[in-house]
């Protein structure tokens, strides 16, 4: 790499890492030992690993102190020597352990039974271990690889940032082609990468410090995304972060250990400004590393926003766009801190083609992790069979849980009254048809209860969000849509007012939506006849001057 180019974009973006809370070492100090350089023995044996056994084991013992060495061995061995059949499968499997932990038999003094043991503290992050580093060389099966920056966490490769130069042509096709590389999928079968360093990848980033853009081991060049909102950060507070001196500010974010609300960065970005001669405007380099790889972000991410479903017999990893991200967390904190129905109650407006279906499940994902929210039942009420099955995969994959789908009016009735913190799913028609027999009020008086809506702007509205309503009196309701709600609709009543907003313009920017232009062409028509008073007469000369007058006052 050129050093105008290191200057450019590398060196900035470990710069703002290390404010963001990560350490800092040179990937020339994680090599094999060496004899001259004995402290290099706690990073790794040989170029081939790509995990940091010694991290890894040091906090696998701090966030469990109560494993013996044994079982230690067995977990670190689990971690660093799977067996499955290929690139997505590995990396689906060790996601699966990240987040849903993983079990060992021991005695703690009350017989030999199942622990759970965490290998990354998703509750309190500054307990985890967040480490950056550049230029870490890697041994495939038949060459090197040399990524820009690989971010651990507890001795993890979670993440990969290729950076290039901001003069280089079509740069961000280019550090994305290098990602594709390194993960050996151009090509499978020329082995020119090493993919065993993605077996742990969660994040892949291709930047050129004016462009950067996010995907995931399984995105194709057109489905990296860009991150144009550090929520909860504003770009004030990023250049406020981006001028501290490094020493000072990294003791002070790296130990955050509030759990993620809308402003729970705010208290460690409310510092005296520092002095830089950097330029007072943002780039999009910073703006995704302030928005993602803020500490708290990235578990935040990783946890509740990584998403691998099916399609079409080919297993895919879909992570949140800023959008879906912010808009997740904004109703989570609305349901939290809400004390009436109608406060904990709004609509996401999110224009059409913006996946509002996918911010939906990553929604319910969250819910479920979250100690106070996953005591609540969730009503999905949908006019499309697709988030069903999205939501039925979802959940069955990942935590293991039924999503129930009520396919008569009988059953959707049977599993509303039943008190139970379960996932129940109903198409739109059932609850018409229930506002039709009559009979529906009062199925569940509970305030423990959640209604999301889907596309709220045709269906949540009149007569059956009175059903809704009358059948789950004390349910605060979320509701989604793709278009704005007119006045008309009574929007405050049904759901309380917006709680994010995502705009056609923003997602024809990013993208998202193509731009619809609309040509403009005059009908040329020919009326046979002097005027069409004359025409009038020609036609109705047998009626009275009255039935001629009452005629064209009714006909115009």
């Amino acid at each position: 790499m050129f050093q105008d180019e290191i200057h450019k974009v590398e060196q900035p973006a470990l710069d703002l890492l290390q404010r963001l809370g990560w350490q800092y070492i040179p990937g020339a100090l994680l090599a094999p030992a060496a004899d001259t350089n004995p402290a290099q023995i706690a990073a790794r044996s040989y170029f081939r690993d790509v995990v940091l056994v010694k991290r890894l084991e040091q906090s696998i013992k701090r966030l469990n102190p109560w494993i013996n060495d044994e079982n230690l061995r067995k977990v670190v061995r689990d971690i660093t020597h799977p067996v499955h059949a290929g690139l997505m499968e590995y990396n689906h499997a060790l996601w699966q352990m990240l987040v849903n932990y993983v079990s060992v038999e021991q005695d703690l003094g009350k017989g030999r039974k199942g622990q759970t043991v965490k290998i990354i503290d998703f509750d309190t992050p500054g307990n985890n271990d967040f480490l950056c580093t550049n230029q870490f060389k890697i041994e495939g099966p038949i060459q090197k690889i040399i990524p820009d920056i690989v971010c651990f966490v507890n001795g993890l490769p979670l993440a990969v940032i290729e950076c290039k130069s901001p003069y280089t042509a079509d740069a961000i096709a280019q550090g994305i082609e290098q990602l594709r590389r390194y993960a050996n999928l151009r090509d499978p079968s020329c082995e020119e990468g090493a993919q065993k360093l993605f077996w742990y990848n969660q994040l892949m980033v291709s930047t050129c410090r004016d462009q950067a853009r996010v995907g995931t081991i399984s995105s194709g060049t057109a489905h990296y995304a860009d991150w144009k909102d550090a929520w909860p950060l504003t770009d004030r507070q990023i250049l406020d972060l981006r001028n501290q001196p490094l020493a000072e500010q990294a003791a002070t974010v790296l130990h955050t250990d509030d759990v993620p609300s809308p402003d729970y960065l705010h208290a460690a970005m409310r510092m005296a400004q520092g002095h830089s001669d950097a330029p007072d405007t943002l780039t999009a380099q910073e703006r995704l590393l302030a928005g993602l790889f803020h500490c708290n972000h990235f578990l935040d991410i990783i946890q509740n926003f990584l998403i691998y479903e099916p399609i079409d017999g080919r297993l895919i990893k879909k992570v949140a766009r800023y959008q879906q991200y912010r808009a997740v967390n904004k109703v989570i904190e609305r349901l939290k801190t809400g004390t009436t129905r109608k406060e904990k109650s709004g609509v996401v407006w999110h224009t059409q083609g913006s996946g509002k279906s996918l911010t939906m499940v990553m929604l319910a994902v969250k819910m479920r992790r979250d100690p106070e929210l996953q005591q609540y039942k969730l009503v999905f009420v949908t006019d499309r069979t697709q988030l069903d099955s999205q939501l039925s995969t979802t959940f069955r994959n990942a935590q293991n849980e039924t999503v129930y789908n009520a396919g008569s009016v009988a059953e959707l009735k049977a599993l509303l009254q039943k008190d139970a913190s379960d996932i129940v799913t109903a198409m739109v028609q059932k609850f018409q048809e229930a506002e039709q027999e009559g009979d529906f009020t009062n199925l569940n008086t509970s305030d423990k209860i959640i209604v999301l809506a889907d596309e709220a702007h045709r269906t949540q509205f009149g007569g059956l969000a009175m059903t809704i309503n009358a059948a789950l009196p004390n349910a605060p309701k979320i509701g989604f849509t793709g278009t704005p709600l007119l006045k008309t609709q009574k929007m405050d009543q049904a759901f309380g007012g917006y709680i994010d907003q995502y705009k056609i313009n923003e997602a024809v920017d990013d993208g998202a939506t193509v731009r619809i232009i609309y040509e403009g062409r005059q009908v040329k028509t020919d009326v046979v006849g002097d005027s069409l008073d004359a025409l009038f007469d020609e036609y109705f000369k047998d009626y009275s001057d009255e039935d001629k007058r009452a005629i064209k006052k009714n006909m115009g």
